[in-house]
């Protein structure tokens, strides 16, 4: 068989038409794949960095949160400190009136008991009691 000029353009042709079907195919997938993976490569980025936003946010939430917190903590102590120091204050002040009181009716019966013993001395005449004493 021999060839003719036509059949060789035909067959270029068809080899031509072939690779530019086969490129066009592949460049239009890969086109496409590159595409798609560029987008999902950038919902990625923006996802990680929204996740990362997100996650700094939660640290820096978190963080005034703790400091927050040990804040209230703080006033809370101190005001409990200075509530225990006043209650223990009245408790100091009742005990110290009511052994004043104590002291005060000790003193007072003792006083009193010396008082009856002075007026039972002033009625009393020692000459007639000397033998006893």
């Amino acid at each position: 068989m021999s060839r003719t000029v036509s059949d060789e353009s035909f067959e270029f042709f068809n080899k031509s038409v072939y690779s530019w079907l086969v490129s066009y195919l592949l460049k239009s997938n890969y086109s496409k794949y590159v595409d798609q993976n560029k987008q999902n490569i950038k919902k990625e980025i923006h996802s990680y960095k929204f996740r990362k936003n997100k996650l700094r946010d939660i640290a820096i939430e978190s963080k005034v949160k703790k400091k927050a917190l040990e804040n209230r903590m703080k006033m809370l102590i101190s005001i409990s400190v200075v509530f225990y120091i006043l209650l223990l204050q009245s408790l100091l002040t009742m005990y110290i009136f009511y052994i004043n009181n104590i002291n005060n009716y000790a003193v007072t019966s003792v006083s009193s008991i010396f008082n009856g013993f002075l007026q039972l001395q002033k009625n009393v005449d020692p000459r007639k009691y000397v033998e006893f004493f």
